[in-house]
Parts: structure tokens; sequence; C-alpha cells
């Protein structure tokens, strides 16, 4: 899925509609969560439960080697410095995945998209 950034035109591709993540501590939040696989350094942004808000900006720390069967996804553990203290032990949060960047794309609305012959 691409998103527009800015205005500047920087589009990031990132996964959406990941299920919640619980979190485990207070300061320095550590959070698992499912996504499906993939590989590599990425960035990871936890949200309100509405997803609304953005709560704070975090780092992948862990892909699981092993995948859930019942639902084709691996598991995932993101940190989160949690300076605000926005993230609380026991919540459940939206984690949004970051694959890639890329700068000058084009976006245009879904319903501009035309197909068939």
């Amino acid at each position: 899925m691409l998103r527009q950034k800015s205005s500047r035109g920087q589009v990031e591709a990132r996964l959406a509609n990941l299920p919640p993540c619980l979190i485990g501590m207070e300061r320095a939040i550590a959070c698992a969560f499912v996504a499906p696989a993939r590989s590599g350094p990425l960035k990871v942004l936890a949200y309100s439960q509405d997803d609304k808000n953005q709560l704070d900006e975090g780092k992948l720390d862990l892909i699981d080697n092993q995948i859930v069967q019942t639902t084709g996804t691996i598991r995932l553990r993101a940190s989160f410095p949690n300076a605000r203290r926005m993230l609380w032990p026991g919540e459940l949060t939206n984690a949004r995945l970051f694959l890639e960047t890329r700068h000058d794309g084009l976006t245009i609305a879904a319903s501009a998209i035309q197909q068939g012959p």
C-alpha cells in the first residue's frame, strides 16, 4: 500500500491493518505483533487503538523464525523509547511497519483507477 508522506512527493509503503499489539513495560517499551513474512531493517510506528494518534516511533528488534500456521504470519517485536510515556503496560495499540520510502512518487485516489479491458 502506498501513502503520500509529504508535499515533496515522498511516498511510504507500509503494511496496514496489522492486529493490535500488547505493551509489556512502561519505559523502553517492547511490543510483540504479527505481519506477513518479510525481512530487513524496519521502522515501526505505534498508534492509538482508534488508529488516529501516533504514540511513538520505534525500531524492529526481532523477527520470529516460525510462521504461525493458522494465520500465515510471523511474529515481530519492536522497541520504542516511550520518552513521552504514551505507551502503557497491558495496553493494546496498533503497529505500522514501514517497508520503504519512495521519493518523487505519484499518488492517486483509489477511485480513479479503472480495472478491466
